[in-house]
């Protein structure tokens, strides 16, 4: 069994596990009321339960949201269907609380979604189910963005629900590792990092770039350094359509060069050069010989093993 797999599994069947915790109130028969007849009751006792300061409360709200919504979903596809106008006003107060833990059940509830998405329509077209996935995160996710969130929590989240889409079953990882390498929080930044794990360009694709744009510019650089080069990875992917380069723009990348992580001026130096040798390949060559002879004339090999000294001294930086 496939240890990689099988972490994932768990991992799915916590996540759509419903945990009714608190006894005194029939919560299932609160939710199939709320379907069937838009019971003011029972939404008012949801909104309460989200308003409070209790914890199982808010589990019991999250839950409950979560089937309401998982009810917008066809039986037979992944067709979204409309929320339920009784829990519009709910929906909208969760996503613009001013109480970031309020944001997260709106964060949660869409990662669970979309496990609940894979495992519905598990027997449906691959693209079929790609695409209402990351259409529900895009639509989702870019209602925060365009209401500038700067939490740090909910960006994070944000990026890990993404990087877990987009990022298919690692390389074989020898036995000796398996411990050392899941015991790690960031092991799948790590992975995509080491090339240990790949990322579906099919899913990939279908995202937003001014999402993975904003993410980019809001993650704190130093602390979560791991997450903002694979992020900028995933952007460089992108931009190699070129209507999406366009959007983003070329000097976004011209800034990075000077980042203060090496890493991260690497990655945008590696693609300054690749749109300079697409777009300009005789004058790229000719700048590339020029350098070579410097190269050999400083003996300093590194101009020509790495892409930010190369990007530099082809700008005549160096």
């Amino acid at each position: 069994l496939n240890i990689e797999f099988l972490d994932y599994f768990l991992k799915q069947l916590k996540l759509l596990s419903i945990k009714f915790v608190t006894p005194d109130i029939n919560y299932k028969e609160h939710v199939e009321n709320t379907i069937k007849s838009n019971n003011f009751q029972s939404i008012n006792i949801l909104n309460n339960l989200i308003k409070s300061t209790n914890y199982e409360n808010e589990k019991n709200a999250e839950s409950w949201l979560f089937l309401l919504l998982s009810k917008c979903y066809d039986s037979d596809a992944a067709q979204y269907m409309h929320i339920p106008p009784m829990i519009e006003p709910l929906i909208s107060f969760i996503r613009n609380s001013s109480n970031p833990k309020i944001r997260e059940i709106y964060i949660n509830i869409t990662d669970r979604l979309c496990s609940f998405l894979r495992f519905k329509f598990v027997l449906n077209p691959l693209e079929q189910i790609q695409n209402s996935i990351v259409s529900l995160l895009n639509e989702n996710f870019m209602k925060f963005i365009k209401k500038s969130e700067n939490n740090e929590m909910i960006l994070l989240m944000i990026t890990d629900i993404i990087v877990n889409l987009v990022t298919v079953t690692p390389a074989i990882i020898p036995d000796s590792q398996i411990n050392k390498t899941f015991s790690n929080i960031d092991t799948i930044y790590g992975l995509i990092l080491n090339g240990q794990a790949l990322v579906s360009i099919s899913i990939l694709k279908r995202f937003d770039i001014e999402l993975l744009h904003y993410i980019f510019l809001h993650l704190p650089p130093k602390r979560e350094a791991k997450k903002c080069q694979v992020i900028l990875l995933l952007i460089i992917q992108l931009c190699k359509q070129p209507k999406v380069l366009q959007r983003l723009g070329v000097p976004f990348f011209r800034r990075l060069v000077g980042s203060l992580d090496p890493q991260i001026a690497y990655h945008a130096s590696r693609f300054l050069l690749d749109l300079l040798q697409a777009a300009k390949p005789e004058q790229y060559r000719e700048a590339l010989n020029k350098l070579v002879n410097k190269a050999q004339q400083t003996n300093n090999a590194q101009l020509l093993d790495n892409a930010y000294l190369q990007l530099r001294a082809l700008i005549g930086d160096v």
